[in-house]
């Protein structure tokens, strides 16, 4: 945190980037036993209420897929990967915390 700080009140922007992802780094599987103690946050929880809201078999699939693409990426063909991730108990530590471990 401080390191990031520092950064930033220098304005050192190379230094605020590398600071900074390895705070997110460090936080994520703390974020993931967070949302996890909240059965709101809960991937389950979110694709039973998405399914919920349909109306037939085929829309209730249509919702879930839909929910599951909001998590990871926009559409199925991955045009805007990161874009859109939502907060869920284990998307931290289970898909991005492995994502950022590929940048040093």
């Amino acid at each position: 945190y401080e390191e990031a700080r520092s950064a930033y009140l220098s304005k050192e922007l190379a230094s605020l980037l590398r600071a900074g992802g390895v705070l997110a780094y460090e936080l994520l599987p703390a974020l993931d036993e967070v949302l996890a103690s909240d059965s709101r946050f809960l991937l389950g929880s979110w694709l039973e209420q998405a399914r919920a809201a349909a109306v037939s078999e085929a829309e209730a699939d249509f919702y879930e897929q839909n929910s599951r693409y909001q998590l990871t990426l926009v559409g199925a063909r991955r045009q805007h990967p990161g874009l859109c991730q939502q907060a869920a108990g284990g998307v931290g530590g289970q898909l991005l915390h492995p994502s950022l471990a590929a940048f040093p």
